[in-house]
């Protein structure tokens, strides 16, 4: 490639980055979207096993048809009341790393969009993603 195309190509490159970057003033709006996606699926699913708390019950002992976990009481309970402070917790982003450990397992079609979401606005990371090393190479970049 000759000289010309190759600047021509850093500085097509270099324009697009800076119009995304643009979209880093609005990067906290994905994690702010996925904390209310996820509260609001916790909180129903809490309140829904607590408000039939006896069919959660028989849901979390039963072999047969449901989970077959020992104690299913006490399993019961820990589940709903997880999902219900969980929610709450995510809703105003207190202790959402420890949240998002403990609680998982929740309709992940729609969650991989938010997540996808998120990685728009914020990027693949510094570091230990081919982006940020790509971005440093190619635009001899060293404040990335």
């Amino acid at each position: 490639m000759s000289g010309s195309n190759t600047e021509f190509l850093r500085r097509l490159t270099r324009a697009g980055l800076r119009t995304l970057d643009h979209t880093r003033a609005l990067d906290f709006l994905a994690p702010l979207l996925l904390r209310f996606y996820l509260a609001s699926v916790f909180i129903a699913v809490g309140l829904t096993k607590l408000m039939t708390f006896p069919d959660t019950v028989s849901w979390f002992g039963n072999p047969d048809w449901g989970l077959g976990l020992p104690v299913p009481w006490l399993m019961a309970a820990l589940a709903t009341w997880a999902e219900l402070l969980g929610g709450l917790l995510l809703l105003f982003g207190l202790g959402t790393r420890l949240i998002a450990v403990l609680n998982n397992g929740i309709e992940f079609a729609a969650t991989y969009f938010v997540m996808l979401l998120s990685l728009f606005f914020t990027g693949a990371g510094r570091f230990v993603s081919l982006d940020y090393w790509w971005r440093r190479w190619w635009l001899n970049d060293e404040n990335t």
